[in-house]
């Protein structure tokens, strides 16, 4: 890896402090705070047109079977931070709640894909392809800074493109070329991630059922991101006070309704403070 570009763990204290610097920004008389906070992030990675440091699974050969440890679980993230730096949410007005959620999201999403890249856990990315004009956004150069300062020092971290930037389905060709790469793994479990629920990652999870046996995918509440054109503020707030608590159930059931037929892997409910005991 180039060595210009942090790693995962020493990047991700640093990026904290800019979120954390920018999340104190927004104040009532300024309803466009928010979105600015966003176009601040993308500004603080510099754009870089280097390669992806990582290999991309339609241009490299499938793994060697025997070598494989069957039983693992893999990880695929749809669409990586796909509403920093893909949707214009600098021109755009949510309520702040609705920006909230989706800086949890993205700080959530940001620390799994580090700490896994850094595990060395096999780790798949679904980046968003070409757009409508047949290329890739302007915000690419300082996208592929992003995965290179989350994943880039993964040892078994790949990438393959989406059909288009807003579409979550594989080319044919290519999702062949993935079910043969996944199949090679021999995983005991897939876990979906990323976003947005019933946009990009409902596409991805029906393209990629379509070959491999659904009985082995599952889509993650905890690491699934909602769109902030789909929830009220009303709802944004509940489900924000939800993740706070590591309360996961309001993200499931919006995974329900938007997503058809999909496995949902179970969520871990708060614990309860205990009463207290009673003196005789």
């Amino acid at each position: 890896m180039n060595s210009r570009y942090l790693t995962p763990l020493s990047f991700f204290p640093a990026f904290l402090a800019i979120v954390i610097a920018l999340s104190g920004c927004a104040t009532v008389d300024d309803p466009f705070a928010p979105s600015r906070q966003f176009a601040n992030i993308i500004r603080s990675f510099p754009a870089t047109q280097q390669q992806l440091p990582f290999p991309e699974i339609t241009r490299i050969a499938a793994p060697d079977a025997s070598a494989a440890a069957p039983g693992s679980e893999l990880y695929i993230v749809v669409h990586p931070a796909y509403g920093v730096f893909f949707q214009d949410l600098a021109k755009e007005r949510f309520p702040e709640d609705n920006y909230r959620l989706l800086m949890k999201q993205f700080q959530t999403e940001l620390e799994f894909i580090s700490k896994r890249a850094a595990s060395g856990a096999t780790l798949i990315l679904v980046l968003p392809g070409e757009n409508a004009d047949g290329v890739f956004s302007p915000t690419y150069p300082s996208y592929r800074t992003y995965l290179n300062m989350a994943a880039g020092a993964g040892r078994s971290v790949y990438f393959i493109y989406s059909d288009t930037q807003s579409s979550g389905a594989i080319f044919q060709d290519d999702m062949i070329r993935l079910y043969y790469f996944i199949r090679a793994l021999r995983p005991a479990k897939i876990t979906v991630a990323g976003g947005y629920i019933g946009r990009c990652q409902r596409e991805f999870y029906n393209s990629l059922t379509t070959y491999i046996d659904k009985s082995l995918v599952f889509i993650s509440p905890q690491l699934s991101t909602i769109s902030p054109d789909d929830i009220t503020k009303k709802e944004a707030v509940e489900i924000l006070n939800g993740l706070e608590r590591q309360d996961y159930t309001l993200v499931a059931e919006f995974i329900n309704q938007r997503s058809g037929s999909v496995n949902i892997l179970p969520t871990p409910q708060p614990e309860k403070a205990a009463s207290p005991s009673r003196k005789p």
